[in-house]
């Protein structure tokens, strides 16, 4: 857990966040690029999003390790890398993607992303793909998926680069399901787009959080990372539907994550070591030692459950406190 130092023309920017009693907010990013352009909204079904504009980025790394992120509207060079996410079926680039605000609830069987709900939980990875199958059939121009790990390194670099820190726990807690489940829309009393509902919910860790206008991207039980499925400590990935073996070596035990590699060629990070005073300050988790497990942000304790916390299950397994959100972007 540590912080990080500016670099460049971030050097000087303030970043911070809200609380309920609506008190004035004081963050340079607001005005800079992406996050300027992160807005919320509610769509036809009454669903609230969160849109999230394409950016470039850079991953610096020394001896294979990570050791800085850069962010920019425009592909510099070649080395500058546009997320997965950013990129439809078709193979086209995107403007945008939406992101659902909540965690996805299923009241009377549809998946949903809207206030006042229990998130689901408790049902299999295949159930969860079946539900976002199902919003596909709607044919409204949009392609819907699970989260996946695209969109987790969008999350993680937004808030890593925003907040100057590897630990997006140590910037704000969340909450680590202390004693069930939360509902949906417990942030909502929050003005501002970033935010706990008291100052002492953060040493107490006893509120929801939102990064951006996204409630719980972690706490609130773990949310299921797609796309990504380990075995035995080697790495397949999904992009648009094409699988790819990653040169990234997984851990195969549990302990804190303490470093990240970064293949360059799928453009894809992920955890390569970890101890027991691990610099992210996540847990990882799971022995992966079944075919294709899958990995779901987050874990079952109070502590290492942040941004970039794996808890590594076989795919069948119906985990009791896995949870799932709904991401979409445009098909043409």
């Amino acid at each position: 857990m540590a912080e990080l130092i500016r670099e460049k023309g971030s050097r000087e920017l303030v970043a911070n966040y809200g609380y309920a009693d609506g008190a004035e907010v004081v963050n340079d990013f607001d005005s800079k690029y992406p996050w300027v352009g992160i807005e919320e909204f509610v769509d036809e079904h009454g669903d609230s999003w969160v849109r999230i504009p394409k950016f470039y980025r850079v991953i610096n790394t020394e001896d294979g390790v990570v050791k800085g992120r850069e962010l920019s509207e425009y592909k510099v060079d070649d080395d500058w890398k546009l997320n997965h996410a950013f990129v439809n079926n078709a193979g086209n680039p995107v403007n945008f993607i939406e992101v659902a605000k909540y965690q996805m609830s299923m009241p009377n069987g549809v998946a949903r992303s809207v206030a006042g709900q229990y998130p689901t939980f408790g049902i299999s990875y295949v159930d969860a793909k079946a539900a976002v199958a199902a919003l596909n059939a709607r044919d409204d121009g949009y392609e819907y998926f699970l989260s996946n790990i695209w969109v987790s390194e969008i999350f993680q670099d937004l808030m890593t680069v925003e907040f100057a820190n590897s630990s997006s726990t140590a910037v704000m807690s969340g909450y680590p399901l202390k004693a069930g489940f939360k509902m949906t829309g417990e942030t909502d009393a929050i003005p501002y787009c970033s935010g706990l509902n008291k100052v002492t919910d953060h040493a107490n860790q006893t509120s929801c959080m939102k990064y951006r206008h996204m409630e719980n991207i972690y706490g609130n039980g773990l949310e299921l990372v797609d796309g990504v499925f380990l075995s035995n400590g080697s790495v397949t990935v999904d992009i648009n539907g094409e699988e790819y073996a990653s040169s990234l070596v997984c851990p195969t035990s549990q302990s804190m994550v303490h470093q990240l590699g970064y293949d360059s060629r799928l453009d894809l990070v992920m955890p390569i070591t970890i101890k027991s005073a691990g610099s992210y300050g996540d847990l990882f988790s799971g022995t992966n030692d079944k075919d294709r497990c899958v990995v779901y942000r987050g874990s079952g304790s109070t502590t290492g459950y942040g941004l970039f916390s794996c808890m590594v299950l076989d795919q069948t397994t119906k985990y009791p406190n896995g949870t799932y959100r709904v991401v979409r972007r445009l098909k043409d």
